[in-house]
């Protein structure tokens, strides 16, 4: 029974979490992201999103191309660890 309560107690935490997480989306409806809890979000320069909260931010970019999409986010992710030094690239 104790197992039952415990997991019902994590379940509302979890739930709770979920539910404190906000979309936002894109003013041109391009993209849209899961804001977690406490973060902000807001239009960048018309070509993507700032997300931020704390010390730590975000930037999110749209990024329209002919040319191969590897071959562009390399020539960019190179351009932006060239600007910022502790810059970090999470996926691609």
């Amino acid at each position: 029974m104790q197992f039952i309560f415990m997991t019902a107690g994590v379940l509302c935490l979890m739930t709770h979490a979920v539910i404190a997480q906000q979309l936002y989306t894109d003013p041109r409806g391009r993209f849209h992201v899961t804001v977690p809890a406490g973060w902000m979000a807001e239009p960048a320069g018309g070509t993507g999103a700032r997300v931020w909260g704390g010390s730590a931010s975000c930037q999110l970019e749209w990024l329209e191309t002919t040319e191969d999409t590897r071959v562009m986010l390399s020539h960019f992710l190179r351009q932006v660890h060239e600007q910022w030094q502790d810059y970090q690239t999470v996926g691609m």
